[in-house]
């Protein structure tokens, strides 16, 4: 099941896919009618076949994709009413660096969902990636809660799969103590 499943999204919500797959911008588009969605990437690839991808499906007026780093978003603060993320924590130069700087694009009350696979299920497919780090449930969790967050939960967990699936989602505190 798509991480943007497990994340409650209202009809106008602005909200960032970090780390998108072109497809998965599709299908929060019609999740989200009267919203916003933004897609920020690393790759010039993906930015480039996600911007087609949205061009061919006629929906620019809605949804962007940029070139960026999940450590300096490339957005204002408060920005989007929900983030999420899909197997792409194994790559972040600093979990939480990026932690904090999503919670800064986040709106006061917004909604953050992480989905990874456990460092378990894992170790058989990435014994040879390099410049990847496994994390488990509850140190995201923990970082999650470091960087402002609050009401972190466990949304999904399919341990008897391989490689598994987890979901993590937290909400941005009304106001972040300084």
């Amino acid at each position: 099941m798509p991480v943007s499943n497990r994340l409650t999204l209202r009809q106008d919500d602005r909200v960032l896919d970090i780390g998108f797959g072109g497809y998965s911008l599709v299908a929060l588009a019609k999740r989200v009618p009267r919203g916003r969605l933004v897609g920020v990437d690393h790759s010039p690839d993906m930015v480039t076949a996600a911007a087609d991808l949205i061009r061919a499906q006629r929906l620019q007026k809605r949804v962007r994709v940029h070139r960026g780093s999940v450590t300096k978003l490339p957005f204002a603060a408060r920005s989007f009413d929900a983030v999420l993320t899909a197997n792409t924590i194994y790559y972040w130069p600093n979990l939480g660096a990026a932690l904090r700087e999503i919670a800064r694009v986040l709106k006061p009350g917004g909604r953050l969902a992480i989905g990874f696979h456990s460092p378990a299920s894992l170790w058989l497919f990435t014994a040879g990636w390099e410049n990847s780090k496994r994390y488990d449930s509850e140190e995201i969790a923990r970082a999650m809660r470091q960087a402002g967050l609050r009401n972190v939960q466990l949304a999904h967990q399919n341990l008897w799969r391989i490689p598994d699936d987890v979901v993590l989602i937290g909400q941005l505190r009304n106001r972040i103590a300084r």
